[in-house]
């Protein structure tokens, strides 16, 4: 593979799919991939950094067992532990990382999702923030209904933020109290609302390579628009805590291939 001259050819149109040979970005020279990945970003998006800044918003005592989470009640840490913020101190921080030029503000909760009356909580909060703020509003608050989804939106929230973790394949591995497929629903339901669709994951799980080009090839099939891409920092007390670092390299190689996949994200 030549990645310049396939870099060329995605700046002129061409998409990758899943019968493509994905697998020669694992072998091909790391410097050739990264030029190329830069040649599609610096076409597509320029020198233009978008920037989310995110308060935790209700912390702890989640009943999903995702072994990588401070936050899950099944990992023993020293997560805090508290219910959803007073709405003061959630505009508080929003006004002030708009103050400091922060393009996009997100309250994220721990859960598998935010209901009852601490969601009309949320949506008060997301009003109040959407009627006195010009920052852009995104939500991190799990499996939403439609109809959730709808009084966010309708509330001032542009973005919603669900990560799909890893593939398909190595999801079990990683959870088993909810599954990847109901990831995927909640981001097709997301984008028929026609907020931005926001979803990555976690390298460094213990996953192959072939999970990590699956789970780039899934994104682009979703249509998502913003792709957070985090390397595990293993948390003492999780079932990840013995894993080891990844290496720059690896975490190059990984954002070059997910940019080729995903140029416009």
């Amino acid at each position: 593979m030549d990645p310049q001259a396939l870099a060329q050819e995605i700046i002129d149109g061409r998409r990758l799919t899943r019968q493509d040979d994905l697998k020669a970005f694992l072998t091909c020279d790391l410097q050739a991939l990264c030029e190329g990945a830069d040649k599609i970003r610096k076409h597509f998006v320029g020198e233009r950094v978008d920037l989310c800044s995110i308060i935790n918003g209700r912390s702890g005592r989640c009943p999903e067992n995702c072994k990588f989470c401070a936050q899950s009640a099944h990992n023993h840490t020293d997560c805090e532990v508290y219910s959803f913020l007073p709405e003061e101190d959630i505009v508080k921080l929003a006004r002030l990382n708009q103050e400091e030029g922060v393009h996009r503000f997100s309250t994220v909760t721990a859960g598998k999702a935010l209901t009852g009356e601490e969601f009309d909580k949320a949506i008060h909060t997301y009003e109040t923030m959407h009627r006195n703020l010009k920052i852009d509003l995104c939500a991190s608050m799990g499996f939403l209904s439609r109809e959730q989804l709808h009084r966010l939106h309708e509330a001032g929230v542009t973005s919603y933020h669900h990560n799909i973790e890893t593939s398909k394949r190595n999801f079990p591995n990683i959870c088993t109290t909810h599954t990847y497929d109901m990831k995927i629903n909640t981001l097709k339901m997301v984008k028929e609302e026609g907020m931005c669709a926001c979803s990555g994951g976690i390298i460094g799980m213990g996953e192959t390579w072939e999970d990590r080009l699956d789970m780039a090839i899934s994104l682009a099939e979703l249509g998502i628009d913003s792709i957070p891409l985090n390397a595990l920092m293993p948390i003492p007390g999780t079932p990840l805590e013995h894993l080891p670092r990844l290496s720059e390299a690896d975490i190059l190689r990984t954002v070059a291939f997910f940019r080729y996949i995903n140029p416009l994200a």
